[in-house]
């Protein structure tokens, strides 16, 4: 089982565990996590992946909190739908549970987004 942190499309933050047993339960599992039929990775630094929705400009709304997040992560996209943060072996590529220090720069990231969001609307 995989843990990560979920920005659903209202903005809410959220723990998930993933089922990782088998390859098809991973991407299964992402899919109802994201919410969408395809999805793609978004690379970011510290290695940290970002799961979004492939097809989320055309089935989805803008979602400014997580596009926020996502930039203070280092990928600076306007993104739609949820997302999900998981983080990856740096050797295989295997996606793999955040660590503490992961969860904690998402979690400051998002924060920031907030903070950034709240701001720019007063």
């Amino acid at each position: 089982m995989l843990t990560g942190i979920r920005i659903t499309l209202d903005g809410q933050l959220e723990t998930v565990t993933i089922d990782d047993t088998t390859t098809a339960r991973l991407v299964h599992n992402l899919h109802r996590a994201i919410g969408c039929d395809t999805f793609d990775v978004v690379g970011l630094p510290l290695g940290i992946s970002l799961y979004v929705d492939d097809d989320g400009i055309s089935r989805s709304t803008l979602n400014p909190i997580l596009s926020f997040t996502a930039a203070h992560l280092g990928a600076p996209a306007a993104l739609f739908g949820a997302g999900v943060f998981l983080s990856y072996d740096v050797d295989s590529g295997e996606s793999r549970s955040l660590t503490h220090g992961h969860a904690r720069a998402v979690v400051a990231a998002y924060l920031t987004a907030i903070i950034d969001l709240v701001r720019d609307n007063l």
